[in-house]
Parts: C-alpha cells; structure tokens; sequence
C-alpha cells in the first residue's frame, strides 16, 4: 500500500498499522486507491473511534 500511495519507505504506512489510525490528511487517498483496487472500506472504516468508558470509570 506505501508504494501504491506514492511513499518511499513502507515504515509510513507500518506506523498508521501500529498504531491503528490513518492521519486524517491521508484517509482520502487511502480510500481513492481501495476503490481502485475494489477493496471494500469506508470512512467510518478508517475514523478512530475512542474506546467506550464504562460506568463506574464514569462515577
């Protein structure tokens, strides 16, 4: 994938995979080159969400 988004070095894309999330100023070609290679993935796909607090972290 690093070299289909025109990086020079696959540790950038290593990165975004350790530590799960795309930047957002990357997610649209991430997107662009899934479609063109027919990958199934969607926005919702490459947002990161924050991990749900329980109730009593909340109390």
């Amino acid at each position: 994938m690093a070299e289909k988004l025109g990086h020079r070095s696959h540790t950038t894309v290593q990165g975004w995979w350790d530590r799960d999330v795309i930047p957002a100023q990357r997610q649209r070609e991430v997107l662009d080159e899934a479609k063109r290679r027919k990958i199934k993935v969607s926005a919702e796909d490459l947002i990161a969400t924050p991990p749900v607090a329980s109730a009593q972290a909340a109390a």
